[in-house]
């Protein structure tokens, strides 16, 4: 240092970083909830002008405790499940925030009852893209959750076939035991690599067994609560017994295991129906039986959209108080 030079000014200390305000939405973002909305009121509305008849058999001054406790547990399964939807695109490296996460798994779940199940997926990846993810990463997400739903779904089936006082039909446990080894052998972490691999995805740590348990947990939950929810309805159409449960449970998860692994299908409109109609008719007659499974499809749509609409509205004042904060 020469003569002349002087000493450098100590740093100033630095200034406390703020939080960066978040960008706000483009108006794409909005235009696909509100297609995604007018979408299933359509749906909502033609099944209930089609099933208005079945309707009229609900005494409202009579059956709303069960309707209120069927849209409660509900909202419960939904926010399950998008906990869980969040877990798994948190494990497969996506960095947007977990209320994020569950707004976007509420703001497109109502379109697994449009026609063709694999639209969901389709606005799933269009909400992604929108967050910075890829399509890719959004794809592998949605089809582990598929396999971990069918994987709860047969467990629970087993579990309830063995409890059942009702016969069971044949190949319903060697199908359900044959889902569960399908399910364990494409969850592998092997398995997983290699998909990522063609995918040409970043590769991650392998999930651990844990977190693959937790999910399945939580997802063997949701096909119990929705059980809850379907014996509620048979029970307030022909009075089913508690002893019962079992076999109605049993009834919704062997037709719902069904559905998920036929998603492929352009549509699987009627097909719960069929399906819960014929299973129903072990215990009560065929006509009561095609009224709960017609009514069970009308009251879960309408118990799901009241329930997403609940989780994007909290989602979203969430959000504004965050960013309300962070201005």
């Amino acid at each position: 240092m020469s003569e002349n030079s002087t000493p450098d000014a100590p740093d100033a200390p630095d200034a406390p970083q703020q939080p960066m305000p978040r960008p706000p939405r483009p108006m794409r973002h909005y235009a696909a909830a509100a297609i995604t909305a007018a979408l299933m009121a359509l749906v909502l509305g033609w099944l209930l002008y089609r099933e208005r008849a079945a309707l009229a058999a609900i005494e409202l001054t009579r059956a709303w405790p069960r309707l209120l406790a069927g849209q409660a547990i509900m909202l419960i399964t939904l926010v399950v499940a998008a906990l869980v939807w969040a877990s798994i695109m948190h494990a497969l490296g996506s960095r947007v925030a977990r209320r994020d996460h569950i707004h976007i798994y509420a703001s497109t779940f109502l379109s697994r009852y449009l026609p063709g199940t694999v639209w969901y997926v389709v606005g799933r990846s269009a909400f992604y893209k929108m967050e910075g993810d890829s399509a890719r990463m959004v794809t592998l997400g949605s089809s582990i959750e598929l396999l971990l739903s069918t994987m709860a779904g047969a467990l629970v089936a087993l579990m309830l076939a063995v409890v059942s006082s009702t016969q069971t039909p044949a190949l319903a446990l060697p199908a359900m035991g044959l889902l569960v080894g399908l399910g364990v052998v494409a969850l592998h972490p092997r398995v997983l690599a290699a998909i990522m691999a063609r995918l040409h995805m970043s590769p991650l740590p392998p999930l651990r067994t844990s977190r693959l348990g937790l999910w399945l947990l939580a997802d063997a939950l949701n096909w119990l609560l929705g059980g809850v929810i379907f014996w509620l309805i048979a029970s307030e159409i022909d009075g089913v017994a508690l002893n019962q449960f079992a076999y109605t449970s049993l009834a919704w998860t062997l037709v719902g295991v069904l559905s998920v692994v036929v998603f492929v299908l352009p549509s699987n409109f009627g097909l719960t129906e069929v399906g819960l109609s014929l299973l129903l008719s072990a215990i009560m007659p065929s006509s009561l039986a095609v009224v709960v499974a017609v009514l069970t499809r009308v009251l879960m749509t309408i118990f799901s959209a009241l329930a997403c609409g609940m989780i994007v509205a909290a989602t979203t004042l969430w959000r504004r108080q965050r960013a309300a904060s962070a201005a």
